[in-house]
């Protein structure tokens, strides 16, 4: 006898590198009115079994690595028909690391006074996961460089001091 049960709808996990990642799940398909005896999880071949009988995987997927991991999920039911276990056919499930932006940025070291504002430049590598957007900040300071990233010398009058410049970029993916 053929199996009749549809594979299980899943939800899988999707974060940024160093982002707390949560556990993978499945569930029945609506359709599907028999109770489940056993949840079925595999590795990424969809062959070798994983130690799981639950609807919900802790996968342990490593959130410092930017990567794909894919497993696979089953249910075995009893055919209401015949009185049989079958399995229902595999569904994948993948957890997405996604990587963190680069970002490069192009700035004299030192800015004098008298030189007049200094134009910064970035360079951003995102990816595959979208541009986004960034924003130009002095630290600790509510001016001082435009959001063109252009530093103005002349912000806080003629003093000599030391300042960080900031970017802070968040790209397609939030991350």
């Amino acid at each position: 006898v053929d199996c009749p049960f549809l594979a299980p709808d899943v939800v899988g996990e999707e974060a940024c590198q160093n982002e707390l990642l949560s556990s993978i799940s499945a569930q029945v398909p609506s359709t599907t009115t028999e109770p489940v005896d056993e949840w079925k999880w595999y590795a990424s071949d969809g062959v070798t079994p994983i130690a799981n009988d639950l609807d919900t995987y802790t996968h342990g997927v490593d959130n410092t690595v930017a990567k794909t991991t894919t497993y696979y999920v089953s249910y075995v039911a009893t055919e209401p028909v015949s009185g049989n276990q079958c399995e229902s056919p595999k569904t994948e499930v993948k957890v997405i690391v996604n990587p963190l932006p680069i970002i490069t940025i192009d700035a004299a070291s030192l800015v004098c006074y008298d030189q007049g504002d200094e134009a910064f430049t970035n360079t951003v590598d995102y990816h595959e996961n979208g541009a986004g957007s960034g924003v130009w900040s002095v630290v600790g300071e509510a001016a001082g460089i435009s959001s063109a990233g252009v530093f103005s010398s002349k912000f806080k009058g003629e003093i000599t001091d030391t300042y960080t410049v900031d970017y802070t970029y968040t790209d397609g993916k939030g991350c």
